[in-house]
């Protein structure tokens, strides 16, 4: 399907259609591919063999939700208007995941513990915050940490060094003038 698409790294105009969801779980539009040739060429798809495929997006998959509940939206809402959205083809790779005794990834628990689901950061806050504001100390420089992951997690980005030149400029840019209240640069979020 990727190849069909134009490849890693092709533009693809798709048209959003209808909504559907998995409440309280996952969000996704129903989409169209534009270019009819390539539409064609991916009607030939993996995916698209399967009596029940939907072509789709998956727009917002909660904590704890899996990619693979998007299938099990079963009622679609069409849209008063159809939505033009571009989006550029990617591929995308889980590793770290190791297989256990417990034959579960990581070896998470059957209670998914979050000790066991735990992964080391890739980019190290503390060292960030440190470099740019070396007049924080101890626990300041852990306040100042706990408003960049409070950060990160608001805006739904992973902890990964592909994101450091973003995660970079927030550290960059905290007001830490009042090393006791360390603030967003920009005020907030």
């Amino acid at each position: 399907l990727v190849t069909a698409l134009g490849g890693v790294g092709a533009a693809v105009s798709l048209r959003a259609v209808a909504v559907g969801e998995v409440p309280g779980r996952v969000l996704a539009a129903r989409v169209e591919l534009v270019d009819p040739v390539a539409a064609a060429a991916a009607g030939a798809g993996a995916d698209a063999g399967k009596h029940d495929y939907v072509p789709r997006v998956t727009v917002y998959l909660a904590v704890g939700a899996r990619a693979r509940e998007v299938e099990r939206i079963d009622q679609w809402r069409p849209l008063p208007a159809p939505v033009d959205l571009t989006a550029t083809v990617v591929s995308r790779r889980v590793t770290g995941l190791k297989r256990t005794r417990s034959g579960r990834p990581g070896g998470a628990s059957a209670s998914g513990s979050p000790a066991a689901q735990q992964r080391a950061a890739d980019v190290t806050l503390r060292d960030l915050v440190q470099r740019h504001h070396p007049h924080l100390r101890g626990r300041q420089v852990g306040a100042a940490v706990a408003v960049v992951e409070g950060w990160l997690a608001k805006t739904f980005m992973d902890n990964l060094a592909q994101n450091l030149p973003r995660i970079e400029s927030f550290v960059a840019a905290l007001d830490s003038s009042d090393p006791d209240n360390i603030l967003c640069g920009d005020g907030g979020w």
